[in-house]
């Protein structure tokens, strides 16, 4: 049974918990506001993985509004900080999904307060729908995923991350394979709102199809259910043993320390998030395909570049980008060498290609495997204006070498008006 803090007023007839800024919460020794919003008496019967869901709101809040950007909440289990969560969907309800980590048999206490010193400062209140804590036992989850969910890292935050709203961690997931001898191999990746260092903003949308930052974090290889190795990936992109601290059972803490999402596994501040991660099969897919099945994703991707001006008019500006519905997004396999291409767009009543690269040879497409792309086309555009995609070498310039006969579209959507994927039919337009 949920108990409330006295601080809160609960809307007659709607089920809204509603906690405001503006209360006279109780101050604490440096002058800050605190207090409890919501707390939550649970118990286990047994020793158990434990995530929390929220469907929450934060009022007069946008992701894309400089000084309204979002609420943060501090998280404890049993009066100790876990981490941090702020509430990026703005002003409408959404169900957060975090880990709070291994939890024993007994007696717990989920509670939120609100970070007033971190909130944005048009933040008017949060609104809470509905809170649970979530269980992972062999009675709901297969052994596989708990091995997974058990060993799930915990991101210790970016020093400017949260200050400043930029680059969050929005998703997790991760994958599974199996090898030889019951080994089971597992890696764990992050979506981030975007990356403030790395690469241009018109070059991740065009050899990418995204302005999100998807970094590999941690992976392992068990054998028996015993860790016989484990890394995660370092700054520049360097694969390093795991010689850190794990906490909150076998979780291991990571710490986003680098413009460009890398990690460390050095000791981290007390900021901290732990995204729920959810099981992906990429095969036969790109990374971004998580994307297209989480599309509120393209919407905090979109808002945060509105609100750091990354949207601009002019074609020539790598650190800027069209809207992001003004895209076509492909989704294509190549093989091996293929070369650097460029995917070329024509339309019926332009006077020119449209080509992802924009024959800038800084945003060729050269990867094997499943990847996206995208090209860049009128505002507005009508899809059944495309007449033909075709895949081009890099480059406007003449003599250029590539084999687009090994690269296959598989795929091609736009987004709507909500930021909502929407398939378009392909085969007609190719040639």
């Amino acid at each position: 049974m949920g108990r409330f803090a006295t601080n809160l007023r609960l809307r007659r007839g709607t089920g809204l918990l509603t906690a405001l800024f503006a209360l006279a919460l109780p101050l604490s020794a440096n002058g800050q506001r605190t207090g409890t919003i919501y707390a939550r008496d649970f118990s286990l019967m047994e020793a158990s993985e434990l995530g929390f869901e929220i469907e929450a709101r934060a009022v007069g809040t946008s992701w894309e509004r400089q000084g309204a950007e979002a609420a943060v909440l501090i998280v404890y289990l049993d009066g100790m900080r876990n981490q941090d969560l702020l509430l990026w969907s703005g002003d409408s309800f959404f169900t957060y999904r975090i880990l709070l980590g291994r939890a024993s048999a007994g007696r717990h206490t989920v509670s939120l307060s609100l970070d007033a010193a971190s909130r944005a400062k048009n933040a008017r209140a949060v609104e809470i729908r509905s809170a649970r804590p979530l269980l992972f036992n062999r009675a709901n989850t297969s052994e596989e995923d708990l091995i997974a969910i058990a060993n799930a890292p915990i991101i210790g935050a970016r020093s400017d991350s949260i200050e400043r709203f930029t680059d969050i961690p929005l998703l997790m997931y991760y994958e599974l394979t199996r090898g030889p001898e019951d080994l089971l191999r597992l890696r764990y990746t992050l979506i981030f709102s975007n990356e403030d260092g790395g690469t241009q903003t018109a070059a991740l949308m065009a050899r990418w199809g995204r302005t999100t930052d998807i970094e590999w974090v941690y992976e392992l290889s068990l054998r028996g259910g015993r860790i016989e190795e484990a890394s995660y990936q370092g700054v520049e992109h360097r694969t390093k043993p795991f010689a850190g601290r794990k906490i909150q059972g076998d979780h291991p803490l990571l710490t986003v320390v680098s413009s460009n999402n890398n990690f460390s596994d050095l000791p981290s501040p007390t900021r901290r998030f732990a995204p729920l991660p959810i099981r992906v099969e990429l095969k036969s897919a790109s990374r971004e395909s998580v994307m297209d099945a989480h599309p509120w994703i393209y919407r905090i991707m979109a808002e945060e570049l509105k609100r750091e001006g990354r949207i601009g008019e002019s074609p020539s500006d790598l650190d800027k980008i069209a809207d992001p519905r003004d895209y076509l997004y492909i989704e294509a396999r190549a093989e091996a060498k293929s070369g650097p291409i460029a995917f070329e767009v024509q339309m019926d009543g332009a006077r020119r290609a449209f080509r992802s690269d924009g024959c800038d040879e800084r945003l060729c497409v050269e990867r094997e495997g499943y990847f996206r792309a995208a090209v860049r086309l009128p505002k507005d555009y009508d899809p059944r204006r495309i007449t033909s995609l075709r895949i081009r070498c890099c480059g406007c310039r003449e003599n250029l070498s590539c084999s687009p006969e090994r690269v296959k579209v598989l795929r091609a959507f736009k987004l709507d008006r909500d930021y909502i994927p929407h398939q378009l039919e392909v085969d007609r337009w190719l040639r």
